[in-house]
């Protein structure tokens, strides 16, 4: 092998390495996001040139998801007069609702070839357990001193994947098994045997993801952060990108 095949070959893996063949849209949303969200948490600013990109980005999601905005803060102001909870719905929600999209459209995407129909509903469920957690996300403040609220806090993307988990397994064991049958002609096992394999598995991952997520804030540099929730959650975002 000569130098310049290898310095190509290093070149090509360097560039699949930061901008893939695929999901290069998403992979942007998500990484002013995460970048966003770091500005929020952190509040020591960027320079002048990506503090108003972050700026427009924020303007632009924030038109995105202003028609539920007002849904949202009913809903809270209703909980709030009956049981003192929650205080308001701080701006990150939005970020949150988009991380959460991107993760489960990927995740639909990857199981396209099942059928269109497959697909709608999937967007659909989605889209909702993005918003519902999403709004969770939004009503707990990143800079809060309280252990117990940055830990929540970085939950919220784990008790997210796992509740859209869970009801997709559910969806799949209705007539998934049937669609192995006619592509695969493998063993299909019972519908109920389905769901709990993939529920053990979603909390299996679930727990090792909630007991990381605790051992993470536990470490002294993480917890000396202005929002340590945010600090968790960015590790655990730019990991799944």
């Amino acid at each position: 092998m000569t130098s310049e095949s290898f310095l190509a070959g290093m070149g090509d893996f360097f560039r699949w390495l930061v901008w893939p063949a695929r999901g290069k849209l998403g992979r942007v949303c998500g990484t002013v996001s995460i970048l966003k969200l770091y500005e929020l948490g952190f509040t020591s600013g960027f320079g002048s040139v990506l503090g108003r990109l972050l700026e427009y980005y924020d303007w632009l999601v924030g038109r995105l998801v202003w028609p539920f905005e007002p849904f949202i803060k009913g809903w809270f102001a209703y909980l709030h007069q009956y049981i003192g909870w929650p205080e308001m719905l701080y701006p990150h929600w939005k970020h949150i609702f988009v991380l959460l999209c991107l993760y489960f459209v990927r995740a639909t995407w990857i199981s396209r070839s099942i059928g269109l129909c497959y697909v709608i509903m999937n967007l659909t469920m989605g889209l909702f357990v993005a918003f519902t957690f999403g709004a969770l996300a939004g009503s707990i403040p990143l800079n809060s001193v309280d252990q117990r609220a940055n830990f929540l806090f970085a939950a919220i993307f784990i008790l997210g994947a796992a509740a859209y988990g869970v009801i997709a397994f559910f969806g799949d064991a209705m007539f998934l098994p049937i669609q192995w049958t006619r592509s695969s002609h493998r063993h299909v096992p019972s519908r109920w045997g389905y769901f709990r394999w993939g529920l053990s598995r979603i909390l299996s991952r679930s727990l090792i993801g909630l007991v990381s997520a605790w051992v993470m804030l536990q470490i002294p540099f993480i917890r000396q952060t202005p929002s340590p929730g945010i600090a968790v959650s960015v590790i655990r975002a730019l990991c799944s990108l």
